[in-house]
């Protein structure tokens, strides 16, 4: 029974992380003696997850913005995206990946299936929403990718998606297709025609601004 004193002998030690720095046989022996060391580890769990959280957040709200959505669209996704990691952060070895996948699919979810484009990404950022950003956060962020999300607007849903993807960086054409539920064949010819369009994109701008 947790929390017998009596029983110790007969406990078998739990798992636990192995970046502490010491053995488990060791940890378990302070915890056993200490309530308030298990409440610290406890602590420091949750620190890393607030340290991921102020990493990633800006970044995962424009992921999901280049994914079509607007910036209260986002930050909302993102927002619940990050409460579900909280309550899961001890089981979720690779919190980047998982963010992209869950925040992916909450947007489809949250989107109506007729909204092909978006005018403005920003719309409505500055209706009273949720404290996600700062103001100046929202400003980085409007600076990083307004003009890309202004050419990723021009592409179809499938091209766009991958775009947002293959721009993460971390992710080659198998994980994508994993992602999107598709094949990698599949992500490669949507780079290709994305990338052949954003490039006629481009080059009428330009002949455009030319004038």
């Amino acid at each position: 029974m947790v929390g017998d004193d009596t029983a110790d002998s007969d406990r078998s030690p739990t798992p636990l992380p192995e970046s502490i720095g010491i053995s488990d046989a060791e940890i378990e022996a302070i915890l056993d003696a200490d309530h308030d060391a298990r409440q610290g580890l406890a602590r420091a769990e949750a620190d890393g997850f607030a340290a991921f959280y102020r990493e990633d957040i800006k970044a995962l709200v424009g992921f999901v913005i280049k994914l079509g959505a607007t910036l209260p669209q986002a930050e909302d996704v993102a927002q619940r995206t990050m409460t579900t990691l909280y309550e899961r952060w001890a089981t979720v070895r690779h919190p980047k990946a998982w963010t992209r996948k869950v925040a992916f699919t909450a947007f489809l979810r949250s989107v109506p299936a007729s909204q092909e484009q978006l005018t403005d990404v920003f719309e409505g950022e500055d209706e009273p929403a949720s404290p996600l950003l700062s103001p100046e956060a929202r400003s980085e962020l409007r600076e990083e990718i307004q003009e890309i999300t202004a050419l990723l607007d021009a592409l179809p849903a499938q091209q766009r998606m991958v775009m947002a993807y293959r721009m993460e960086e971390a992710y080659d054409d198998a994980e994508i297709a994993k992602a999107l539920g598709t094949t990698p064949k599949a992500v490669r010819a949507s780079v290709r025609r994305a990338r052949a369009a954003l490039t006629k994109q481009v080059r009428q701008l330009r002949h455009g601004g030319a004038q």
